[in-house]
Order: structure tokens, then C-alpha cells, then sequence
């Protein structure tokens, strides 16, 4: 295994809203050794992502059928698709966060997620955003990018 790939391995990952399992369960057939706990408030996804890890024997693994809201413990990485705003995903989930976390979140055109920053900065939610990050997606017949929050103190 490489070196970047056994410091990632001692990161603490969460995929909040992980419905049937993107982006972990092909981060885990990448790397079975990653840490990662899947936030899935809906029952029948966390059975589901619960029935792949056993199937597929990811040790590291394992699903929190709840709120992200009501989850204690801290992550390292943070990603989620499709889950709602940046400014609403920071209002309900900082308190996951490690002190110096990066936050990994699948949206679509550079403009729009200015926009959302924006917004964010406006209303000072998060006095921690130390830096923005793009990362273009490429493959599909419309604009995607994913976005890097680099959160800290």
C-alpha cells in the first residue's frame, strides 16, 4: 500500500446522507482498510449499506442510522452529494467536524457553489472556512465540480 494511502486509512472519514452508498462503497472496493462511517438517517438505505459491508467483509466500516445532527464523535473528512445547501449541511453537521477537517461536497456549477460561499461568508456561519478548494468533474454532459472546504482553527 502506498504512503498516501496508509495515511488515509488513519483518517476518521463520514459520508453524511449516504443513501445506497457513493461515494464510500467504491472508496472501500479502492481501499478496504479506509475508516469510514456511513450517516444515513433512512432505514432501509442504512440495512442496505449494512448488507454491503457485511457481503463485501469492510471491517473498517460501519453505518449510523440517525440524524447527522445527533451524532457526538468527530471526522477528519466529511463528504456528502446531493444533501442539501453548503450553508444548511454547515448549520447541522460543524459539530462533526475535527478541528482541522476538510469537507468534500459533489454540487454543480462553480457559480452556483460561489453563490452558496457566499452566503455562508455573509452570515459569518463559519469563522473556521479557512479555504475553498475546486475540483472539476469530468464525464458528464453538464457542469459538476466538487468542492474542498478546508476548515480549521
Amino acid at each position: 500500500m502506498s504512503d498516501f494511502a496508509d495515511e488515509l486509512s488513519k483518517l476518521k472519514i463520514a459520508d453524511v446522507g449516504s443513501g445506497a452508498g457513493f461515494p464510500s462503497i467504491p472508496l472501500l472496493i479502492v481501499n478496504k482498510n479506509l475508516n469510514i462511517t456511513m450517516i444515513e438517517s433512512n432505514h432501509k438505505k442504512s440495512d442496505f449499506l449494512l448488507s454491503i459491508i457485511d457481503h463485501y467483509s469492510f471491517k473498517n466500516a460501519r453505518v449510523i442510522c440517525s440524524n447527522v445532527k445527533e451524532v457526538k464523535e468527530k471526522f477528519d473528512i466529511i463528504v456528502f452529494r446531493a444533501f442539501a445547501s453548503i450553508e444548511y449541511f454547515l448549520k447541522i453537521s460543524r459539530s462533526i467536524f475535527s478541528s482541522n477537517a476538510k469537507i468534500f461536497a459533489m454540487k454543480g456549477k462553480k457559480s452556483e457553489i460561489d453563490n452558496e460561499i457566499l452566503v455562508v461568508k455573509n452570515i459569518k456561519l463559519c469563522d473556521n472556512l479557512k479555504g475553498v478548494k475546486y475540483h472539476e468533474v469530468i464525464g458528464f454532459d453538464f457542469e459538476r465540480n466538487i468542492v474542498e472546504l478546508i476548515w480549521g482553527k
